[in-house]
């Protein structure tokens, strides 16, 4: 790879129509939305062409890929193949299935319990498909310990979920025997969300061996009555039921609010660390846990969901996200994504293929004690710094198709049930969603260059920068000095400007360019990600294909 990675210059030069019916993919999607919203509009003609040129794509990208090169090493692979298998068999199931936890649905979910992790369910039959796993892949027991050994440190935040469960469900006595589990659900809510203006039995709850889903109502109750005279303070925990109708839809639009990063895997504003103290100190002890870890925790595996719609989400939320943060470590790029807001500081610093960049090494001040701009460092950090951001910014699309694989395996299984699982995807029908991922990759890239985007807009980003430059070079608080220095930043701010047009906008954009006796393509920054994420869906299409032959 260049070390300027704006652009990718390697491309095989057969990929280009392929690119070119790519971007005419993603065009008729948009038609045919466009289309749905327009009432009377007859989109029948365009679906025709529109699966046409899906067809048209499997069949090249495939033919293309048959003669790729693979860049990955067959030991790496067969790792990789190893470890996932071993945590399907030992670790996947017990995202819903503990023998010491009871699961619970008093919400009346039609489809839950259908659903069945793909490693047998008896206990000597993993086994034995372990044993075939060692065998095949020539695993020692030195191998098979230290396999054991690494994925039980991996895996440490599902047991983490399962002692917390466990005090939950003492504490709150979370069993169907309970006569009074309608009653100890509302406890358990109004103890994580105070206030909570509902009454016993409207609180419908789906506990899991590692999550809780608290089903809530869409709309207030019938016999609510309009605001009356305000209720004491002293009174307010115990005349929840008497609130009034606008307090009922205001808590409902609070908590129907997304926060689409902070809490992976679930979606809603619940952050533990407004939980009471004393609560989360009793947890602390019951499960031997830190107090900090037991925050975080519950914090991920509390959620909300639309009683109404329970199916719509229930499947694809546990068993398709849970795992990516109990098994694997979804939740750090998802965490590092709520950052991508925070202006520019002259602190950044990004590496790439193991070179390190600095963006306050752009900004010098000469022998002469003039200011300057050091625009090729200043090119390698942007470049550095969209590189890094983008490919965290990519998480989500790959969560999603992760999401998206296990409820098409429900739905091959029950396809009666496909009413209860609406999907926005022209390509249901798939496991595998590229016209959802395309736009969603057209949001990654807003979110990867929101920062430098800020910094060009914001006159308070460009003073704050200015500052901090004047501290680093001890800049004198001359005028002409800071003239100087803005004419300085200005200059920056357009080839950073520059730089994101011509690189970084989420526009289709490619060139041929020689490469000795050969001609090879260049692609932008999206362009090149599009036909990625092209190949991953085409791979998860034609692996479903060959596994049902």
């Amino acid at each position: 790879m260049a070390r300027h990675i704006r652009h990718y210059d390697n491309i095989p030069s057969n990929w280009e129509p392929v690119l070119e019916r790519l971007k005419r993919f993603e065009a008729l999607t948009q038609q045919i939305d466009k289309a749905k919203k327009e009432q009377g509009t007859d989109s029948t003609e365009i679906l025709k062409t529109f699966y046409t040129q899906h067809d048209g794509l499997m069949s090249d990208t495939c033919a293309r890929l048959q003669r790729a090169p693979t860049y990955c090493d067959e030991a790496t692979l067969d790792t990789a193949f190893v470890e996932a298998v071993w945590l399907a068999l030992e670790h996947y199931p017990a995202l819903v299935h503990h023998p010491e936890i009871e699961n619970l649905d008093t919400a009346g979910s039609k489809i839950f319990t259908l659903f069945a992790p793909d490693a047998p369910a008896v206990s000597d039959e993993r086994e034995k498909l372990k044993i075939r796993l060692q065998r095949a892949f020539n695993l020692d027991s030195e191998m098979v310990d230290r396999l054991t050994r690494d994925l039980s440190v991996r895996t440490s935040p599902l047991r983490h979920r399962h002692q917390i469960m466990r005090s939950l469900e003492t504490r709150f006595n979370l069993v169907s025997d309970n006569p009074k589990l309608d009653a100890e659900t509302l406890q358990l809510f109004q103890s994580l969300y105070p206030g909570a203006p509902f009454e016993t039995g409207e609180v419908k709850l789906v506990k899991t061996s590692s999550a809780l889903y608290f089903c809530l109502p869409t709309e207030p109750r019938e016999n609510l009555q309009e605001p009356s005279p305000p209720i004491d303070d002293a009174r307010e925990e115990s005349q929840t039921s008497q609130r009034p109708k606008t307090y009922y839809e205001k808590f409902l639009r609070k908590i129907w609010e997304v926060e689409p990063f902070a809490h992976f895997p679930v979606f809603g504003t619940f952050d533990a660390e407004d939980l009471d103290l004393t609560l989360r100190q009793e947890i602390a002890a019951d499960t031997n846990l830190s107090l900090e870890l037991v925050t975080s925790t519950l914090t991920r595996m509390i959620g909300v969901l639309p009683l109404p719609e329970l199916d719509k989400y229930l499947i694809h939320d546990t068993w398709g996200h849970q795992w990516q943060e109990s098994l694997l470590d979804f939740e750090e790029p998802y965490t590092a994504l709520t950052l991508f807001k925070r202006p520019l500081s002259l602190t950044e610093t990004a590496s790439v293929l193991g070179e390190q960049t600095s963006f306050a090494d752009t900004f010098v001040k000469t022998e002469t004690g003039a200011i300057a701009l050091d625009s090729e460092k200043l090119q390698q950090f942007i470049d550095a710094e969209l590189y890094e951001r983008a490919i965290i910014a990519f998480t989500p699309i790959l969560a999603e198709m992760l999401a998206d694989v296990v409820e098409y395996k429900f739905l091959e299984l029950y396809p009666e049930q496909a009413h209860l699982l609406p999907s926005s995807s022209l390509l249901k029908a798939f496991p595998s969603k590229l016209d959802l991922t395309l736009v969603d990759l057209r949001t990654c890239f807003v979110h990867a260059s929101e920062v430098f985007q800020n910094w060009v807009d914001s006159a308070s980003t460009q003073q704050q920068l200015h500052k901090e430059i004047c501290e680093k070079l001890d800049i004198p608080d001359e005028t002409t000095k800071h003239k100087e220095l803005s004419q300085v930043l200005r200059t920056a701010v357009e080839l950073c400007k520059a730089q994101l047009h011509a690189f970084y906008q989420p526009e289709w954009s490619w060139e041929t360019v020689k490469m000795g006796e050969d001609s090879a393509l260049k692609l932008n920054a999206f362009s090149f990600a599009a036909l990625n994420f092209l190949r991953i869906h085409t791979a998860l299409i034609q692996t479903y294909e060959d596994l049902s032959q």
